[in-house]
């Protein structure tokens, strides 16, 4: 089953996992972003998206079917507090052309955001390293568009999160 139909709900890894581990893939549709936080719908529930406390997330990324000559940032909502961070996800990546974008780890100013990132860049190691970031309360999800040129963009915002 490829990433893209697992998009549509919760996928139980197998009990061969331990612990009973839960990967959930949500999905929310972003049409024509403002300038200005925005909350993230959840597609699969109409509702808010919001990953659980003590979840912990392992990716975020964009699918972008529209493009917008412009960026975007995402993460938690600043006003939840406990380090969340709105472009803790995925920080000014470019919408300018169609397909999936992912932060990159690459350079001193990576777009993957510092929630998903391991501190450690030196110009002796010019690559930070991926991490996982745990939840520790409630974490709902914004995305912030760089500029209102992008109200011609049209993608899905994709967070993948396990939960025991």
């Amino acid at each position: 089953m490829g990433l893209l139909s697992k998009v549509r709900g919760k996928v139980s890894v197998g009990a061969s996992d331990v612990g009973g581990v839960s990967t959930h893939v949500r999905r929310a549709r972003i049409n024509g972003a403002a300038s200005g936080e925005t909350a993230a719908v959840d597609l699969s529930t109409g509702q808010a998206m919001v990953v659980p406390a003590g979840a912990i997330i392992d990716d975020c990324f964009i699918v972008v079917s529209a493009a917008a000559g412009d960026t975007i940032e995402v993460g938690g909502n600043a006003a939840s507090g406990a380090g969340d961070d709105p472009d803790g996800l995925l920080d000014a990546v470019s919408i300018a052309a169609t397909g999936t974008v992912r932060g990159s780890l690459a350079a001193a100013t990576p777009t993957r955001g510092a929630m998903l990132r391991a501190n450690g860049y030196s110009a002796a190691s010019p690559v930070y390293s991926p991490q996982a970031h745990v939840c520790d309360v409630a974490c709902p999800i914004t995305y912030t568009n760089s500029t209102t040129g992008g109200a011609a963009l049209k993608a899905d915002l994709v967070v993948v999160y396990r939960t025991a």
